[in-house]
């Protein structure tokens, strides 16, 4: 609803009958040379919703899982790998922000209880981070 004032002839504002819209264009037909004021409420933007959405996939998989689930535990965004003594196993696992606002987040990679090095490797730069490392993305509105 929007709240409407005229200026009239005489020089006074006078207020007019209530304006009452759906959207977020209201319309409204006025007077040739005429001056109306349409005053709107504050609309308050919806608060933040911090929403990191971390994906995995196996190395050779063709598609990735955990895309829109956000869980505590890692209930259906969880992969295991299996490899042969000496042989490397790799995981892709990128993080994407499906927030409503500008965030970051923090990977961490603590030592496996089996002895397996962990490595976080930047897919842009192709950079490694030292096993056990903590590296913070820094991410935009998706």
């Amino acid at each position: 609803m929007a709240h409407l004032w005229q200026l009239t002839k005489a020089n006074a504002i006078t207020p007019l009958t209530d304006l009452h819209f759906t959207g977020n264009a209201p319309t409204a037909s006025l007077p040739a040379q005429s001056i109306t004021l349409f005053c709107l409420p504050a609309v308050r933007p919806a608060p933040p919703s911090y929403q990191p959405d971390l994906t995995i996939c196996k190395y050779g998989d063709t598609s990735y899982i955990g895309a829109g689930v956000y869980s505590l535990d890692g209930t259906g965004e969880t992969k295991s790998q299996t490899t042969r003594q000496r042989r490397a196993g790799y995981l892709s696992c990128p993080v994407k922000n499906a927030s409503n606002t500008v965030d970051s987040f923090n990977i961490t990679c603590p030592p496996s209880a089996s002895g397996w090095k962990v490595q976080v490797v930047d897919q842009a730069t192709g950079r490694i981070s030292p096993p056990h490392h903590r590296r913070r993305l820094e991410d935009h509105v998706a």
